[in-house]
């Protein structure tokens, strides 16, 4: 595929149907380039073609099924990675793909066993453990969600959302100080947030520390002032 121009592309691959209407990987590839142009249907009729021709092809389910997503057809898109899965058991972005859209649906028990089954086969992914730590904090599994929080930070100890996130779990499994140390370091790697100043502040006013709340609400106001004026500019 031509790098990056998708436009062109598309046109080769349908040279190449011309030639070969009967090639399913020239089908998948002008779907792949259809995708990137943001035509969702276009992609996800080319997919079916190529899956007519070939039903055996577990990639094309999992580009299928992520053309449904973003055409709004959730329930689709799970059906296709669940064929993906039939086809190859140990297709670990499928069942990532999979969890996301449970997750997408508040299905959160269902997502975790999924994204149980993609770390299982591919244990590097951070984006999977923070998925998973979502799921289970939706589902107030606050050791779980620390848990995996705490393999992100392995995986990416410059991840500012990862800390705040655990400093979350930790407040609800009543652990103040590990919480409060945690946004800490949020703030130190991304000191605009405001949301984790006013995190701080609510975990400090809880545990009686009304001055560093103030001083933390504070700068929360402020950089909300900052950033509203920033989006008028």
């Amino acid at each position: 595929m031509k790098l990056n121009d998708f436009a062109g592309a598309k046109l080769d691959f349908d040279k190449g149907i011309e030639v070969n209407p009967q090639n399913p990987q020239v089908y998948d590839n002008r779907g792949t380039a259809k995708f990137n142009l943001k035509d969702y249907i276009g992609a996800i009729s080319d997919y079916t073609q190529a899956i007519e021709l070939n039903p055996e092809h577990p990639e094309t389910y999992r580009n299928r099924g992520n053309a449904k997503i973003l055409s709004g057809n959730s329930i689709g898109a799970i059906a296709d990675f669940s064929k993906a899965i039939e086809l190859n058991p140990r297709y670990a972005d499928a069942y990532h793909l999979r969890g996301t859209v449970k997750f997408g649906l508040n299905d959160y028990a269902a997502a975790v066993a999924d994204f149980d089954k993609s770390i299982e086969l591919d244990p590097e992914n951070a984006d999977i453990y923070r998925l998973r730590g979502f799921s289970k904090m939706s589902l107030k599994d606050f050791v779980g969600t620390v848990s995996d929080f705490t393999k992100l930070i392995k995986l990416s100890p410059k991840n500012a959302e990862a800390y705040q996130i655990r400093a979350m779990a930790e407040y609800n499994l009543e652990k103040y100080d590990v919480s409060i140390a945690d946004v800490g370091t949020a703030i130190e790697l991304n000191p605009s947030d405001a949301n984790a100043y006013r995190l701080r502040a609510n975990i400090k006013h809880f545990v009686n520390d009304e001055s560093g709340a103030k001083t933390d609400l504070g700068i929360a106001e402020e950089l909300d002032s900052q950033n509203a004026e920033k989006k008028l500019h």
